[in-house]
């Protein structure tokens, strides 16, 4: 998305500030027409800042509930024809909402849809969608505990992925806005329109892997797309959560892309007030890398019946000797290497 930066929003929404008693929505189109426009807007009375997203061809339907909650609003905004009344989504911020954050949320928003322009106008709406949810669960009060045991191992794998890209010499800022798994995306990374699903155990025998959606090992949402499996152990020469996420901020700090690191982190559910609480040394013994493509035992929407609209599901990784790769064609796929 060449040149939307938050600056490029402030620049419109100070445009936009004074209008007439009589005005109640001031738009600037800031992406060119296509499968989806955007505008910078305000709302009035309130003069707050807003983001109208409309797909144009696209009817989405009065009876579809709108996400609720967390820092701003979602409405319908009455634009007049072209585009249809029905295809447009606003989202305002809420008069208690921190205007700063409200950028960065509609930053990513844009850069999603952007990346995301090859995908079927069906499919980009959903992708919308299930971003704006992800960011109103961010806006919410943080959960009172730490991370359950389960979700402190997810996480750990997620950054030791993390930590690879930055290896691999992918700048800070890319890599840490490819990690797309604290913002509810399909895949826990999206790099280069490929795809990185990461799955982490501590089991010592067996690796059960779970599938939370349909999406998730769709190779049609990203392309090339690989599983990624992490078999973890306690062990002394390993690391603690905490120090992993220290080791990745320090990394980070170099490029000014540890803001958007602890933002991701708080959306996942990450607090540094419960670290004394996160006290296992992990290391990584094994690590299996295999690539989703025909074939690959998985449930996704082009081989299911059109009426099945979800399911969650649960693959056994040590079971799959087949469609295993080495780490060079992974990093090869999604182009570093």
């Amino acid at each position: 998305m060449a040149g939307m930066t938050d600056f490029n929003l402030d620049i419109a929404w100070k445009a936009l500030s004074s209008q007439p008693d009589s005005v109640e929505w001031a738009m600037i189109p800031i992406m060119q027409p296509g499968i989806f426009t955007a505008h910078a807007a305000r709302k009035f009375p309130g003069d707050l800042e807003a983001l109208v997203i409309d797909f144009p061809g696209t009817s989405i339907s009065d009876s579809r509930r709108l996400p609720e909650g967390g820092g701003f609003e979602v409405v319908r905004p009455p634009m007049a024809a072209p585009p249809s009344p029905t295809s447009a989504i606003a989202l305002v911020r809420h008069p208690a909402g921190t205007l700063e954050i409200f950028k960065v949320m509609a930053t990513d928003i844009l850069t999603l849809l952007d990346r995301s322009r090859s995908l079927p106008a069906g499919t980009l709406v959903n992708r919308f969608l299930e971003r704006v949810v992800a960011w109103q669960l961010f806006m919410q009060p943080p959960r009172n505990g730490p991370l359950s045991i389960e979700a402190q191992t997810g996480l750990f794998g997620e950054l030791r992925f993390l930590d690879q890209l930055l290896d691999r010499d992918m700048p800070g800022q890319l890599a840490v806005d490819a990690w797309d798994g604290p913002m509810h995306g399909a895949q826990d990374f999206r790099i280069n329109g490929g795809g990185v699903e990461v799955k982490s155990s501590t089991a010592t025998e067996g690796f059960v892997a779970k599938i939370q959606s349909l999406e998730q090992l769709d190779d049609g949402e990203a392309s090339p797309l690989f599983l990624v499996a992490f078999r973890l152990e306690t062990s002394t020469g390993g690391c603690t959560l905490p120090e992993l996420v220290g080791i990745l901020r320090e990394r980070l700090d170099a490029d000014g892309s540890r803001t958007m690191f602890d933002r991701k982190l708080l959306a996942i559910g990450y607090h540094d007030d419960h670290a004394e609480s996160y006290d296992r040394c992990l290391a990584v013994t094994e690590t299996r890398i295999h690539k989703v493509d025909a074939g690959f035992p998985r449930l996704f929407r082009g081989n299911l019946a059109h009426s099945i609209r979800r399911a969650n599901y649960e693959i056994d990784i040590d079971g799959l000797d087949a469609h295993l790769v080495e780490e060079a064609a992974l990093f090869q796929g999604i182009g570093l290497e």
